[in-house]
């Protein structure tokens, strides 16, 4: 553990140190924001909690979880119906509960009360049987698609339930439900690799896009109407977050041990219980 952390502090000097050497070649692009972002978390107007984040996205060209098996920032903008704690076991997520019915091997999902998406619009259980089957649909090419290949049947109940009928018992299906829902109301019709919406994605996660500079920048802004408003990215872990996610941007030499680093953090995530699902 102490090799872990020594080894950890190492990489933040390191990364500090190339990150000032390259601070006068980036300064006339860079200098305004990085100012601006560290002066918003040193102040006390946001008392606790950070509103906007600023998210290195050298290496996106879009955020769509439902294709991707990867993408760290669809934590930030999405959330599925179960989650994980800090301890990584499955919480409830957008679903407040559910059961399971060993017959039928049936999952039924209860959604909670007054989700929104990010632009207002209510979140119901029709959202989950579309991203579930869009995932599903092999002319749709999704990575995550094997997840799924025992769903027989999706049956929305009502606005607030839905229910997976399997074709056997699968101890791993509560873990697969943290894929991130996507908005039907957007995204009917389109194409689930291509549509602009994952240029400009709308979620129900803690934080709601607001720009995008390709190759540069993703800059987020605090969700206010997120359902779980007391679970917030801490003060200390969003600042440091974000100004080595600036440096990134600014110089791309770093690139490889900004990577390293990001995978380190995340881990560290874990320990503090900073989203509804970690990292």
């Amino acid at each position: 553990m102490k090799k872990k952390i020594l080894s950890l502090m190492l990489m933040v000097s390191l990364a500090a140190s190339l990150a000032a050497c390259g601070q006068d070649r980036g300064k006339n692009s860079n200098s305004t924001d990085l100012s601006k972002t560290e002066t918003e978390a040193s102040s006390g107007q946001t008392g606790e909690e950070e509103t906007t984040l600023v998210y290195g996205s050298a290496d996106y060209t879009r955020i769509n979880p439902a294709m991707d098996e990867h993408g760290e920032i669809n934590l930030l903008l999405f959330n599925g119906l179960t989650a994980h704690d800090a301890d990584d076991n499955i919480v409830p997520g957008l679903a407040e509960k559910w059961e399971y019915d060993a017959e039928t091997c049936t999952y039924t999902f209860h959604i909670r009360d007054g989700i929104q998406w990010h632009d207002g619009e209510k979140f119901t259980a029709d959202d989950v049987k579309f991203t579930i089957e869009a995932i599903m649909d092999p002319e749709n090419g999704s990575e995550n698609a094997p997840n799924y290949e025992d769903v027989e049947e999706i049956t929305v109940i009502d606005d607030s339930t839905v229910s997976f009928r399997l074709s056997e018992p699968n101890v791993a299906f509560l873990e697969y439900m943290t894929m991130a829902i996507l908005p039907k109301h957007l995204l009917e019709g389109e194409n689930m690799q291509e549509s602009d919406f994952f240029r400009a994605p709308v979620g129900t996660g803690p934080y709601k896009l607001e720009s995008w500079d390709e190759g540069q920048s993703i800059v987020l802004t605090k969700n206010e109407n997120y359902y779980l408003v007391h679970q917030r990215l801490t003060r200390s872990f969003s600042k440091l977050y974000r100004m080595i996610m600036h440096r990134q941007c600014s110089w791309n030499p770093a690139n490889w041990i900004w990577r390293c680093l990001t995978r380190k953090m995340h881990r560290i995530s874990k320990k503090k219980t900073v989203l509804p699902a970690t990292i």
